[in-house]
Formats: structure tokens, sequence, C-alpha cells
């Protein structure tokens, strides 16, 4: 769904909230697809995990945190070659979980990370950690991401 439609549907239904600002890191990053996401029912939660919307209260803690990818990107040209996969919210919306997979970890992974989990459930389980105006988590190996459904 394009970005302005997006913004039209939300204005619509009266949602609030939404940003059009944002930082970039190191990638002119584009999503390949949005999908909207919503707050995950905590009950759905594996234990112990997070949902995405509690990110920034653990920033610096190593967390099991859950969340639809909404967006992502191989940024091939950019430095570290990183992968973004946003959690909840897509690029540039700064309430966003961004997973970064840099280039050196790919072999880590089966298939290509960003189609693999394009529009999927994941709990992802790292250090979540602030950058700019987003909070990250950095994954360098498959099993730091399970697809949920």
């Amino acid at each position: 769904m394009k970005p302005v439609l997006l913004l039209v549907v939300a204005v619509l239904l009266g949602v609030s909230g939404c940003t059009l600002e944002g930082g970039l890191r190191g990638a002119d990053e584009a999503s390949l697809e949005d999908t909207s996401a919503s707050q995950p029912d905590a009950a759905q939660l594996p234990d112990g995990a997070i949902a995405w919307t509690d990110a920034r209260a653990h920033v610096g803690s190593s967390v099991t945190l859950c969340g639809v990818v909404v967006s992502s990107k191989f940024a091939a040209d950019s430095n570290g070659q990183p992968t973004f996969l946003n959690i909840g919210a897509p690029y540039p919306d700064t309430s966003r979980v961004t997973v970064i997979i840099f280039g050196d970890a790919l072999g880590n992974f089966p298939s290509d990370p960003a189609t693999t989990y394009q529009g999927r459930n994941v709990c992802v389980t790292g250090t979540i950690t602030p950058y700019e105006d987003i909070v990250e988590i950095k994954v360098t190996t498959a099993d730091q991401i399970i697809v949920v459904s």
C-alpha cells in the first residue's frame, strides 16, 4: 500500500500519531511493501517476550521482541551492506523497531532476510539499542529470528 494511501486511510479512520519524519541509517531505504500492524496481544506473546511497542522501555536490555515486519530493504550500496527489517511501523516512522543484519552475517541465513521475513509475525532476540530517533536490534544469526506466523 502506498504511503499516501495509508495516510488518507489513517485520516479517514481518525488514527493519530502518524509521522513522516525519520532518520536514515546509511542507505536510501525504501520499503518492499507496507503491511499494517497492530499492537500485539500480550496473551499471544511467547513467555518472556515483549511487544515491539514496548521496545523503548527496554533500551540496553537483551530481550525477545515480537511484531510484524512491515517493511524491509537490502541496502547493497550502503556501508556494511545492511538488511533492514522494520517491525511494527514502516520506514521512516520513528515508532518502528529496526532489525539490522549486516552483509557479513547474511551467510548465516538460509535465504534473503528482506524477502523471507517481509509481512511475517516474528520474534527477534537481541539487545535493544538507540540510534538517532529509533531503536534497533542487530542480528547476526538466523536463530535470533523466529517466525511466529
